[in-house]
């Protein structure tokens, strides 16, 4: 009868394999890590190529651009930030962008002014059932930041127009009665 494996040899027998294990395993995790980084700056760089060159599609069709932003926001990248300082200026011209990252409620926000023009607290909370008073701090965040510009005058509810709704597609300000 064997007994291999039992007593203080095996312990260390044990511990060795152990440690074994977790070198392999730290060396495949660094190794995966790697290539994600690098898949991810691949990707990034094609998407940054895809928005310059379809700059002016993005800023002047709100549908397009609705599009390009549900496109990012599901596949986790936020094309209004980028990483590094060199590659900010290049993507905010491309996009029309600011160098800061949304978070998904103001992106979901963005979104809506975006396609429809301006939102409203009711808006918000009847589409997207969120409380008034997620709506209205997600609001005011945008609306601190110059992303939506706020129409008191409305005679009801005060509405939020998306900054980018308000510029015609050859680049000059729509003029107040002119829309059509």
């Amino acid at each position: 009868m064997s007994r291999k494996g039992v007593g203080i040899g095996a312990f260390d027998r044990s511990r060795l394999t152990s440690a074994h294990y977790a070198s392999h395993g730290s060396s495949l995790r660094a190794t995966n890590a790697q290539a994600l980084e690098t898949q991810l700056a691949v990707f990034r760089s094609l998407l940054q190529q895809f928005a310059q060159t379809h700059a002016k599609d993005i800023r002047s069709d709100p549908s397009f651009r609705a599009q390009f932003a549900r496109m990012c926001s599901a596949i986790g990248v936020d094309p209004l930030a980028s990483s590094s300082a060199a590659g900010s200026g290049r993507w905010a011209a491309a996009t029309a962008s600011v160098p800061r990252e949304l978070s998904s409620d103001q992106a979901a926000v963005l979104e809506a002014a975006q396609v429809l023009g301006h939102v409203s607290v009711g808006m918000l909370r009847d589409n997207l059932g969120w409380e008034g008073a997620r709506c209205r701090t997600v609001i005011d965040d945008l609306v601190a930041q110059g992303m939506l510009w706020v129409d008191k005058q409305t005679g009801g509810e005060w509405e939020f127009w998306s900054p980018s709704f308000m510029v015609d597609t050859d680049g000059s300000v729509v003029a107040e009665g002119a829309a059509g």
